[in-house]
């Protein structure tokens, strides 16, 4: 533990600004756990490599990463005898989720969460003090999963007594569990200290797009389609020879050499063996590993314009497509974040009892319905009774009408009222007297006089 303690002063006692921060460099995602997919005998994850970079992988984290912002994360409190929750304006948290650093803007500091939650299943962050490491976090700072991994001292009863930190500066530091939110994904059965990125289990898919778009750019940038090489019938070649030749029209043909005619040291001929883009059906094989990725991200293929979505895209569809993106993509990530950053950041700005994060997703143009269908809904609403005028308007996004406000009760009872007035006869009548009424029984308009006999 001593090692820790002296890190952790090392840390402390400095400003912000001195405390070694994630330096920029190539890093890996490496997959915790079974390195090897089921099935496989090949080191898919290596070839796989970075797998943000894959274009598909790439094209669903832009749209995230784009769309994640459209949302507000909100400080609110349970407020007593209120429907709902108030939100605290100006709180600490939101202050400085609006100025992480001086160097990361909202947008890039949520982006870097992103592409380390949905490509490795852990997102990080330092939370950067003042003097002494006390006090509230001034500064927070994403940190790529490559540079940082919870630690467990083997002398230790904790699940995670640390976290070691290897900044790229030649150091490594173990920080405290309070200096650190970690963000994980659905936990690795590996290592329940981590978390595991559905894409992960996708890597064979990764690895399939990136060989076919190496192809396909060879062998339409060498101009060519490949070949077989069949030496001289009349040669005499041993295994030795044969294999030599074999090997060098391997090297010389696969990968970023496809398409190109290779030179042999034997004499022989090349025929076609219908090995093109077109014959490999390029533009529907890849189908199949477009639509896994982009279920593993839950991004549909038609919301960033996938091939595999095209057969399937019209206007109504792709609506759908994008309410479905913030449904399976966006808004389960962000529950995440807000439930891990409540539970972990939260309380360092105070007593978070009663408090929580909340989304505020009003303004997201894809989670509204369609006018034509609230207006729908709201005709049948208001027709089966359910809701007044007022209501209704409301759904339409028209002004409230005067005496719009009576509920489907409270105009029933008056519809039963005026049928009783009528079948009475009129306003004001209740009974057979046509001249029983409210003031005293005798009709207002009748002169007492007219019913005195006139004077003999």
């Amino acid at each position: 533990m001593g090692r820790i303690s002296d890190a952790w002063k090392a840390l402390t006692l400095k400003r912000v600004a001195n405390l070694p921060l994630p330096y920029s460099g190539r890093g890996q995602y490496g997959y915790v756990g079974n390195a090897m997919p089921p099935g496989a005998k090949f080191d898919y994850v290596r070839e796989a490599g970075d797998l943000w970079r894959n274009s598909t992988v790439s094209a669903c984290l832009g749209w995230l990463q784009d769309n994640f912002c459209q949302a507000r994360l909100c400080v609110k409190r349970e407020a007593a005898g209120e429907a709902q929750e108030v939100e605290i304006e100006d709180h600490p948290l939101s202050l400085l989720l609006g100025k992480p650093n001086d160097h990361y803007s909202p947008d890039e500091f949520w982006d870097s969460l992103i592409t380390a939650f949905k490509c490795d299943g852990n997102a990080y962050i330092i939370k950067a003090r003042g003097m002494g490491g006390l006090g509230q976090p001034m500064q927070l700072w994403p940190v790529p999963p490559w540079m940082i991994e919870p630690y467990t001292d083997p002398s230790s009863n904790d699940f995670v007594t640390s976290y070691q930190y290897t900044p790229g500066n030649g150091g490594t530091y173990y920080l405290p569990r309070d200096q650190v939110v970690h963000l994980k994904a659905s936990p690795d059965p590996y290592d329940g200290r981590k978390g595991c990125a559905r894409l992960k289990h996708a890597i064979r898919n990764v690895v399939g797009l990136n060989r076919a778009e190496t192809y396909t750019a060879s062998v339409i940038g060498n101009g060519g389609v490949s070949r077989i090489f069949i030496p001289d019938p009349s040669l005499m070649i041993d295994d030795v020879v044969a294999e030599g030749v074999k090997d060098r029209y391997e090297r010389a043909t696969r990968g970023e050499n496809a398409g190109r005619v290779p030179v042999m040291s034997v004499p022989g001929t090349f025929e076609q063996v219908g090995s093109g883009p077109q014959e490999l059906s390029l533009d529907t094989i890849l189908d199949r590993p477009e639509a896994t990725i982009c279920a593993s991200l839950g991004v549909p293929a038609m919301v960033v314009g996938l091939a595999v979505g095209d057969s399937t895209r019209t206007f109504s569809n792709l609506k759908e497509a994008e309410s479905q993106a913030w449904t399976n993509g966006l808004i389960p990530m962000q529950g995440r974040f807000a439930r891990g950053l409540a539970a972990q950041l939260l309380p360092d700005f105070g007593d978070a009892k009663g408090l929580k994060l909340e989304w505020d997703r009003k303004l997201i143009v894809a989670l509204h319905e369609d006018a034509n269908d609230r207006a729908g809904r709201a005709v049948t609403l208001r027709t089966g009774g359910i809701i007044s005028l007022n209501e209704a308007r409301s759904m339409c996004d028209l002004d409230p009408v005067d005496g719009g406000d009576v509920t489907p009760a409270e105009e029933a009872e008056q519809g039963r009222e005026q049928a009783a007035m009528i079948a009475n006869g009129g306003a004001g009548k209740t009974g057979d007297d046509e001249t029983q009424n409210d003031f005293g029984g005798q009709d207002p308009n009748t002169d007492p006089a007219d019913d005195e006999e006139p004077d003999q």
